[in-house]
This record gives structure tokens, sequence and C-alpha cells, in this order.
């Protein structure tokens, strides 16, 4: 009996995924170019994935003059990069940055209960691996929560790394960017990585990276940044069917704010610093039953942080006190081939722990408050190839929270191949998110407005809830490829400060006459967290690549994004500051062997502000590069970024971004 294709390409993706994951020729790392693991966790086609998945591989990673992870994502449909200066963030079908989860190789990263108000330092640009470990990096547009559970509401960002080789490799990459214009900071880049067998059974990855970027002469930009990062991990392959990872990362970053980029409250130097541990096992059981288990331990923790209130009682000479997280975190999730269905299920544990001596401006808490958590959840999901063409997804998350008890998130998601050349994909996905632990601390005053003001934890607070409705289609031409996705998220319970008093001048303390709960400390403003507020978010992607001859391609996509709270004080207004359009166009050229050049154009329409009736302009950038290589291991880059220098300060814009800038940068392989 002939069995399906469908069936066949699951077997045989199923048996690449089930094998000893320790060493990974050139070959296949490029038949996993079309390959993806984030949309179910485990291997299959873009094509067959039950999401909407966009991936950034190798070769365009090497093409590019990147310095973190937020330069890489700017061209991605459903993406945008949101905040000003060092600040800037992931925000993913127009949810705040804090909905987008970022995992490496499918483990969580957790660093923003570290920085509570907002500020960069700890920013996930800076605790992810060295570009030069990273093998492809996928996006998930729009919520996982079924798979992920918490956080994942707007997307997820997975950060695969690079599979350890049989022989010895590396790669080094320095690069620095020049502004034009003296009153922005300059950049330093560099890093390196080394991969190769130890033993006959053992091998090692490390990759190191530093950067620097000098402090802005501008209120609002750029602070002065450098950040280190080590990553390091040993694999052991115990036998054909087993192997076990253990990886150790940690990272540094060093922020220095001054008058230069603060007009008042001036924080000065702020330290991050987080280190992760984690043991991996990957095993094959049968040729239809594998599994990927993990355990992690990480700490993160902010020794510069001002306590206000210490400050006030020692006279106003600046006392800093560190916040500090640990997160333990377990996961196991185990894939089965049986028959037509390809069957995920697997189970969750973490533990946090929080503790904050620094933004608790409730006198009776200055020395500081410790929070707990632990939450777990079982999965399960069913992919079901109902015939050659067409395939269901159905999955669902049981997670039970310490504090906030049971929730379920579904999804049922189904792929229909049309025929060779057309893919439509659509189904109904669901968003989680736990309020983070300050949030729901009754009598923590969380200090805000650079210490004006206090945001009042509420125990009675809910998680947040999305439910997205998308459906899409996939034209895969000779010399193009083409999509059209359209999406409706609704989203309830969304978490909000709401001003409960505000008088007097923020800069003057003298003015102050909101009273806090004690009856007695005045603040500029008090704000008070509720869940009234519930938004709609409506959007279009559309993406076009095509080979516009033997050398030349060339990539565009359009997203549109229209949001609207429906509730709460802001009701009418949008949920964030989002613009409604964006374009993102790139032409490829490789004239010859050893020259690359590209092109590069983003719009970003215009923006208007979610809480007051200010709008924002559009903007457009462009950039120009050239990519030389030498030999089969050096190549020179060089880049001109907004090559029409247009300029975006802060009193005309949301935003403060770069001018006019060059970047020189060197690799080398071997």
């Amino acid at each position: 009996m002939d069995l399906p294709r469908n069936f066949l390409t699951r077997s045989i993706l199923f048996s690449l995924a089930s094998s000893s994951i320790a060493y990974a020729d050139e070959n296949n790392i490029k038949q996993l170019d079309a390959i993806v693991v984030t949309a179910s966790g485990y291997e299959q086609t873009i094509a067959d994935a039950p999401a909407s998945i966009t991936v950034i591989d190798r070769e365009e990673l090497d093409k590019r003059n990147y310095h973190d992870i937020t330069d890489v994502l700017n061209d991605v449909p459903g993406v945008t990069i949101t905040g000003s200066g060092s600040t800037l963030d992931v925000s993913i079908r127009g949810m705040d940055p804090q909905y987008t989860l970022f995992l490496v190789d499918g483990k969580k990263q957790d660093s923003r209960t570290t920085r509570p108000n907002g500020d960069d330092f700890g920013l996930e640009k800076g605790i992810l691996p060295p570009l030069q470990a990273i093998e492809r990096i996928e996006v998930i547009r729009g919520p996982m929560s079924s798979l992920y559970g918490s956080d994942a509401m707007g997307g997820v960002v997975n950060i695969i790394t690079k599979k350890v080789p049989d022989r010895w490799t590396g790669s080094f990459d320095v690069s620095t960017t020049l502004q034009e214009h003296k009153d922005s900071g300059d950049v330093f880049d560099t890093n390196i990585y080394l991969a190769g067998p130890l033993a006959e059974k053992l091998a090692m990855q490390v990759a190191a990276g530093y950067y620097n970027r000098d402090e802005d002469n501008i209120i609002g930009g750029f602070k002065g940044t450098k950040r280190e990062h080590l990553n390091t991990k040993f694999t052991y392959v115990i036998n054909d069917h087993h192997d076990v990872a253990f990886g150790y990362d940690t990272s540094k970053q060093v922020g220095d704010e001054t008058a230069k980029t603060a007009a008042s409250n001036i924080r000065g130097k702020l330290r991050f610093y987080r280190d992760v541990f984690s043991l991996t096992h990957n095993g094959k059981y049968t040729d239809n039953v594998n599994s990927n288990s993990y355990l992690q331990y990480e700490k993160s923790q902010t020794p510069d942080r001002e306590n206000a209130v210490l400050t006030s009682l020692n006279n106003g000479v600046r006392v800093n006190q560190p916040i500090e997280t640990e997160v333990l975190t377990a996961n196991t999730q185990w894939n089965w081939l049986l028959g037509n269905h390809t069957l995920s299920f697997g189970a969750y544990f973490k533990n946090e722990e929080l503790t904050d001596k620094a933004t608790n401006l409730n006198t009776a808490g200055n020395a500081g408050s410790d929070f707990s958590r632990w939450s777990n959840a079982l999965f399960f999901e069913d992919t079901w190839a109902l015939t050659d063409h067409l395939n269901v997804t159905g999955g669902l998350r049981w997670d039970n929270d310490e504090q906030y008890g049971s929730h379920f998130s579904p999804r049922l998601y189904t792929v229909y191949h049309l025929n060779d050349k057309i893919t439509l994909k659509g189904g109904v996905t669901t968003g989680y998110k736990q309020p983070e632990l300050r949030a729901a601390a009754d009598g923590f005053w969380q200090v805000t407005a650079r210490g004006a003001g206090i945001i009042l934890g509420n125990s009675d607070l809910k998680p947040e809830q999305s439910t997205t409705y998308e459906i899409g289609a996939i034209w895969q031409g000779d010399l193009f490829t083409t999509s059209l996705t359209a999406y409706h998220t609704d989203f309830k319970d969304k978490l909000q400060n709401y001003s409960a008093c505000q008088a007097g001048s923020r800069t003057n303390s003298a003015s102050w006459t909101c009273t806090a709960p004690d009856g007695q400390t005045k603040y500029w403003r008090i704000l008070e967290r509720t869940n009234v507020d519930s938004a709609e978010i409506n959007g279009v992607e559309i993406t076009f690549d095509t080979q516009l001859n033997d050398w030349s391609t060339l990539r565009a996509n359009y997203t549109f994004t229209d949001s609207e709270q429906k509730s709460g004080a802001n009701k009418g207004r949008p949920l964030n500051d989002i613009p409604k359009h964006n374009v993102n166009v790139t032409l490829d050229t490789q004239p010859s062997d050893a020259v690359n050049l590209w092109a590069r154009y983003n719009y970003r329409g215009a923006t208007t502000d979610s809480t007051t009736v200010t709008e924002w302009p559009a903007y457009s950038f462009y950039d120009v590069g050239l990519n030389y290589r030498f030999n089969d291991h050096l190549t020179a880059k060089f880049a001109i970024n907004n090559i029409f220098d247009k300029q975006l300060v802060a009193e005309e814009n949301e935003k403060v971004l770069d001018g006019r800038r060059y970047t020189i940068g060197l690799n080398m392989n071997f």
C-alpha cells in the first residue's frame, strides 16, 4: 500500500529530530533552512507549521552588520521595534514588548523582573547568545500559550544556536560604527565562536561577545552601554539514542546615564549581572518516539538601583540597593509519531524568587521585599494528517499557579496544501500572562516617574488573556514566494495603571499633595493597577520574495496594525504606540562570488500616542551595504545606515534614533 506523502514527510523529519543532535555537518545545516521547531516543539517544514512564522537564517545574519536582536528583527513582518534610545524593545502584532517571549534553544529567558520600570539594563538584546553562536532565529507571530504558557501572548522569538560540528571550527567578527554627528555615540562590537570535539563522545562550544556604545549627548538618547557575554556548552553522546548537554551562560551589562542623556533624576551607572546553568537531555526510544528535557537555573541581579526612601533618610545622599531574581525551570516534551498523528505532550515546573530592596517606596517596607511563586503545567498537542494535504493541530495546556490557580490555554489550527504551490493556513490560538510578582503584592509601592510617583500593588489582579483568529495563504511560485495573513485579537483583563491622584509639578516635591496609603507620605502621582481594560487588534501581513535574475533577489513585506482600547480610562485610543503601517524592502545582489551588495528601505507610519491625542509623524530610513569575500575564510563588510540622515529627536518624535552612520566590519571563519 502506498503511504501518503504527508506521512512520509513527517516520518523523515521525525527521524531527523529523533537522532542524536550532537553533531551536524554543513549539508545538514543547509537542509534545516526550511525547517522550524518552535511552532510545535519538533522539526517540521515552514509550510506545515501550525503558525505564522518567519526564519532568519545564518546566511542572512552573516550579510548584515547587526549588533543585537533589535537590529535583526527590524525587517520581520508583524514585528515593531519600540522604545527610544537605549530602551529599544521587540513588539509582535501590536502587543507591548512584555508579551514577547524569548527562548534560547526552546528554553525560556527571564530578565524583565530586574528592570521594573522599563530600563534597558537587562533587556533581552543583552542576554541572548552572541550572534556568531546563532544558527537561525525563528519568530512566531501570535500567541503560543498552549505550548509555552505565560508570557507568549504576543509571540515567540526562539534563538537556535549552532550544532556542534564533527571537527573544530570557529569564527571571529569585529565591527565599529562611526556616527556622522558627534552628539551620537560610536559603537564597537566583537564576538568569537569556537566549537569541536574534545574526545570521541564529548564536544564543546564556546562563544564570547563584547559590545560598547558611547553615551549620546542628546536628551532621551542612547545611554553609554557596555555588554560582555560568555556562552559555553558541553555535549556528551551517551550512545546513538541519547545525549546530554551542560550549559553555562554569563553576561554583564553596565549602563552609564549622565546629564548628556537625562534632564533630571540622573541614574549614573547601573550594572546588570546574569548567570544561567542548564542541563539538557535528548532521547530516542524508538523510531517514532523521542524526547527533549531540560533543567535550568537562572540568577539575575541589578545592584545599583536607588532606594528613594533610604536616600531621603540619608539626607539626600544616594543609597543603592539590589534587585535579585532566581528562577528554576524544568521542562520535558515527548513526541510520538503514531500513524497519521504526531503527538506532543509534556510537563513544566517553575519556581521564581524575587528580592527587591530598591523600588518599594513603602516606608514600612524600605528594607526590601521578598516574593516567591511556583507554577506547573501539563500540555498536549496532536497534529492529525487527515489527508495527504490536510493537517489539523489541536492543543491544550493546563497551567496551575500558586497564586492564580488553574487556567486552560487551547489552540486549533489547520494547514491545507491546496496544491504543490499554494498552502492555506488558519486557526484560533490563545494567550495567557500572569501578573508579575510586584504587581500582585499588597503594600508594595513601586517607584515610577523617577521617584516622584508610586504604583500600588493589588493582590486581586487576574491574569491577562487573549484570543487570536487568523487566516492566511502562501503561494510558492517558480521564482517568487508571497504570503497574505489577516488576524483579529481579542484582549481581555488587560492590566492598566490608572491615575488615582496627580497634583503639582513632578520636579518640585514641595508641590506634591497626593497622599500615600500610609496617610503621610506625599507624591506627585499615585497609580493603581486594575484589570479594567479590554482591547482588540486587527492586522494584515503581506510578504513578497522574488528572484529578479541569477544574482539578485528582492524581499518586501507590509504590516498593517490597528488597535483600540474598548474600555477603561483610554477607551477609543490605540492599545499602544504602534504605527498602523510598516514597510520593509531589501534588495540583495551577488554580481560575483566575491561581492555582495544590498540596499534596504524601512518605512514606519505615523504613530498615535495611546493615552493622549499626540501623533508622531511617519519616517523612512535607507541603508546600503557591501560585503567583499577575500577567500573562504575572510570577509570585509561596509554599510551606510540612514544614508539620507533622517533626524529623529525627542521634541518632534516619540523616539530618538541615530542619524547617518558608517559601519566597518571584518569576519573570519576557520
